[in-house]
Order: C-alpha cells, then sequence, then structure tokens
C-alpha cells in the first residue's frame, strides 16, 4: 500500500494550572491529554533537619559616636542632672536627695517656728526627734535610811596584833568605812568592807599599848 503521513511527535510537555496535561507537538502544535494530570495535593511531610549555619555576613556600618558622662550634679529639687561629653545636659528620672529628717513638712525649707526643736536659732540634724520609745522596766528600789554607825574601838597591844569590826544594824549593809589612828607605831594591815560590816586589822609595832577606832556606812539598800 501507499506509504501514510509522518507522523507528530512529542516536543514538550507541560501542566495547566487546572491540572490538565498539554503536549506540544513536533510541528509546535498543541494538544491536551484527557484527565487532569494533577492529583489532590498531598499532605505535609515531616519538617527536615536544620542545615549546616551559614558563613558569616560582612560587618555593618560602624554607629554613631556615643556620648560618655563628663560631670554629675544634683539640683537643689533633688534631681540628678548630667553633663554629656558634648556639653549637652540630661536629668536622670527620680530623685537623689531625699527629705532631711528635720523637714517635718517636706518643703525643703527650714522652719524655724515648726522645726527648730531645741529652739537654738537653727535648724539641723539636732532638731531631729523620732517617736517617744516605751517606758522601761521598773527600777530598783534606791538607798534609804543612810546612816553614820558609831565608831567601834579596838585595842591594839603593844608589840602584837589585833583584829576588829563594825557591824551595821540589821538590816542596813555596808556603804563604806574607814578607821582612825593617833599612834605613830600602829600600822593598818588590812582593811575588808563585808556586805554588813567593816573589818579592821592592824599591828602595833609600839612598846604602850594603843586605841583605833573603826568607822561604817550603813543605809538600806533595795
Amino acid at each position: 500500500g501507499l506509504q501514510g503521513p509522518e507522523g507528530k511527535g512529542v516536543k514538550g510537555a507541560a501542566v495547566l494550572d487546572d491540572g490538565t496535561l498539554e503536549l506540544t507537538l513536533s510541528d509546535d502544535s498543541k494538544v491536551r491529554a484527557g484527565g487532569n494530570a494533577k492529583g489532590p495535593k498531598g499532605a505535609d511531610g515531616a519538617p527536615g533537619r536544620d542545615g549546616a549555619a551559614g558563613s558569616a555576613g560582612p560587618q555593618g556600618l560602624q554607629g554613631p559616636e556615643g556620648k560618655g558622662v563628663k560631670g554629675a550634679a544634683v539640683l537643689d529639687d533633688g534631681t540628678l542632672e548630667l553633663t554629656l561629653s558634648d556639653d549637652s545636659k540630661v536629668t536622670a528620672a527620680g530623685k537623689t536627695k531625699g527629705l532631711a529628717c528635720w523637714d517635718l513638712n517636706g518643703n525643703g525649707a527650714a522652719d524655724l517656728t515648726t522645726e527648730d526643736q531645741d529652739r537654738n536659732g537653727t535648724v539641723d540634724v539636732n532638731d531631729c526627734r523620732g517617736a517617744n520609745g516605751k517606758d522601761g522596766a521598773q527600777g530598783r528600789d534606791g538607798i534609804t535610811e543612810y546612816e553614820l554607825v558609831p565608831p567601834v574601838s579596838l585595842t591594839v597591844p603593844a608589840g602584837s596584833v589585833a583584829e576588829g569590826y563594825v557591824p551595821c544594824p540589821n538590816p542596813k549593809k555596808a556603804l563604806g568605812g574607814g578607821w582612825s589612828n593617833e599612834y605613830n607605831d600602829v600600822y593598818l594591815l588590812s582593811a575588808v568592807l563585808g556586805t554588813d560590816r567593816y573589818t579592821v586589822k592592824a599591828r602595833n609595832m609600839g612598846s604602850t599599848s594603843a586605841t583605833i577606832s573603826i568607822h561604817i556606812v550603813c543605809a538600806r539598800a533595795g
């Protein structure tokens, strides 16, 4: 038989937006295949692993030069004022100076009529007074019925040692004591103040007997 016409080959293929497969033939004509070449969207896959870190980017541009603090001062109202390196000034938030302890009305000024507590013509820390404290515990009774007891005589024989004491009347206690001596040869060896008596020990270095006096001061305590 006779040779049939030359067939047309497929030159290209593309999937259109509606999912149809469009073929481009060897003579540049186009035909569409039946049905859709693109099925429904599948489920999302699992996230992939993190990739390797990228290389560092180029250095950014240098920012403007900052302003340093050149000085600082506390203003009259307590605000902190900073002087920057370009001589501009800024104030810090809040106050750096609190009220003085004597400033009862908080106006920052000394008011002699109400704040000069010690009435010396000057308002200062000596006028700062806190609230009254609590009463202290009741103290013990003081000393009463003070008494200088009549002295007791002590005879010290020649060349000997003698000891004697003078007591306080009960229930009084001893506050202090002493002794008196008119002899050059009599020397005090010891003197002891007890709770309710004063005791003296003396030596007579002379050749004759001597008499000394022992004294005590007593009082009722507590």
